[in-house]
């Protein structure tokens, strides 16, 4: 329960899909937290049409790993308002493997520089796992995780009075664990080979069943990726649930999600013994732990042999989700620390609004999506053609077609300057960024793109004018001074281009990892 009512915002990055990763960061926690009395939440991603209203007057924002300069003026405004701004890191984006859709944004250090500048302005970070707090920490004194949880759990599955010989492995996950996949493969098709009895399920990519080609129909069945609720009809299948993952910067930062579908819907867990799992696993007590394919391959031959265990170890597992990680029991965390956050000493008096009057506004919306207490902002036909645009225009496809998405959006929404200012962005249109400074002139990222065109086309001293400008928006960031100085040299002012450069180097030191000697011994540059 708040001691105020609150609306409380979550904020995602653009996205079509309703994944996993949304599921459990940002729609169960929502709808757990608008269960308290006096809360209100709204989930949102970034390109809603609304969301600057939405910034404006919400009591508490989180931003879900958005990554966008315009937020930095957005969070100082919000603090001097009293309101409260929380960054929230679920993954590693300094270390993004290559399979990722978001792998060419963070390669580059700008960018994973920008992330870090985010989680240093906000005024605390919340963190998925106990690592993302080492590795980012530093950046911000207030910090708490919050690990993933159940919303509800099946029944527990019972045991069969006779034991069965059958025994069904399984395994479920998107095409980024292809690799994690391939490391096991050979192993685990040869156990299935040797015993007649096991049968291999996937719920998996065309490149993942591939893997498994040396197995014949009848020894393996797969299901097509799917829903979340399509996931949990899967995994309550299985007798025995695998998690392989690569020891890798990124994979260390994962939660342990897969040992709770597992256990909860009653699959045996045997899991790689990484940083995810060696909090949460009791290896041979709730679930299994494995080092190499070898290892993997013992733990099933046991199993196989002792359907008595596959029950002890399946009841355990299922006990100690049931008795720690149910959403319910966790429901009101997160609104104790931001309640606890808002009463810090020395905060701007924060105005009373009227969360249950706003929320009933949205209910109106199009695309909104309310149960209780809680909202999902959907997308409308708007925030679709922005999005697929975007995409279109940012992964080389076809650019002709993004750019009728964005106009086109921006026919639907002539006052909103997002469409403006991704086509200008992308295509170094002069106008198009014209157009959305003159409809948001705080756009930092606006000022940067506009001012770039500008030197691109032999107009330093005009760019130079943008940079400035957008340096004035959040004096603390980098940027606007690393191409102010590329302006200067481009004037030929030498000695005040070098100043600008030492104000961009000490900016971007400031959110640089700590050294490998210092304590929290994070890794050079991840």
């Amino acid at each position: 329960m708040a001691t105020r009512p609150m609306l409380i915002a979550q904020v995602d990055p653009p996205h079509a899909t309703r994944g996993g990763d949304w599921f459990y960061r940002t729609f169960a926690p929502g709808r757990a937290m608008a269960t308290g009395d006096g809360v209100y939440v709204v989930n949102l991603d970034q390109v809603h049409r609304k969301r600057d209203l939405i910034l404006e007057q919400a009591d508490v924002v989180v931003l879900n790993g958005v990554c966008n300069p315009d937020l930095l003026p957005i969070i100082r405004r919000r603090r001097d308002a009293g309101a409260l701004t929380v960054f929230e890191i679920n993954d590693d984006m300094g270390a993004v493997p290559a399979w990722s859709p978001v792998s060419a944004f963070f390669a580059s250090p700008e960018n994973v520089r920008l992330f870090r500048r985010i989680a240093q302005s906000c005024d605390a970070v919340q963190y998925s796992v106990d690592e993302l707090m080492r590795c980012y920490g530093h950046l911000n004194p207030r910090g708490r995780v919050f690990p993933n949880q159940v919303v509800a759990l099946p029944p527990r599955r019972a045991a069969p009075a006779v034991p069965s010989d059958g025994l069904v492995i399984g395994w479920g996950g998107s095409s980024g664990h292809l690799d994690d996949m391939a490391a096991v493969a050979g192993a685990l098709s040869g156990f299935v080979l040797r015993h007649p009895q096991v049968t291999l399920h996937l719920m998996c990519s065309d490149a993942i069943w591939r893997l498994f080609g040396a197995l014949p129909e009848g020894r393996k069945r797969r299901t097509a990726p799917g829903s979340i609720e399509a996931y949990f009809d899967f995994v309550a299948g299985l007798d025995v649930g695998i998690a392989p993952i690569a020891d890798t910067a990124f994979n260390r930062s994962r939660s342990d999600v897969k040992f709770l579908e597992y256990a909860g819907w009653g699959a045996v867990p045997v899991v790689q013994s990484l940083t995810p799992y060696l909090g949460t696993v009791r290896d041979g007590d709730n679930g299994f732990l494995f080092a190499t394919p070898e290892e993997l391959v013992a733990v099933l031959e046991a199993l196989a042999a002792d359907p008595a265990a596959r029950e002890r170890v399946r009841a355990r597992a299922y006990d100690s989700v049931r008795s720690g990680r149910l959403m319910a029991d966790h429901a009101g965390d997160r609104v104790a620390y931001y309640d606890e956050l808002l009463a810090e000493p020395g905060r701007p008096p924060r105005a009373v609004g009227d969360p249950a009057r706003l929320l009933a506004d949205i209910a109106t919306w199009e695309g909104a999506e309310v149960v209780g207490r809680h909202a999902v902002l959907s997308h409308t036909r708007f925030e679709s053609l922005l999005h697929d645009g975007l995409v279109l225009l940012g992964q080389d496809g076809d650019v002709k077609r993004g750019t009728e998405m964005l106009r086109a959006a921006a026919a639907l929404e002539p006052q909103h300057p997002l469409p403006y200012l991704y086509l200008g962005c992308h295509l170094q249109g002069e106008a198009d960024l014209g157009e959305a400074l003159r409809r948001d002139p705080r756009s930092i990222q606006g000022r940067l793109a506009l001012g770039s065109a500008l030197l691109a086309r032999g107009e330093p001293a005009a760019g130079f004018q943008q940079f400035l400008a957008a340096a004035e928006l959040f004096p603390a960031y980098e940027m606007p001074y690393a191409h102010a100085a590329r302006a200067l040299r481009q004037l030929g002012n030498t000695k005040e281009a070098d100043h600008f450069d030492r104000m961009a180097g000490g900016f971007a030191r400031s959110v640089a990892p700590p050294t490998p000697s210092s304590d929290r011994g994070e890794e050079s540059e991840r």
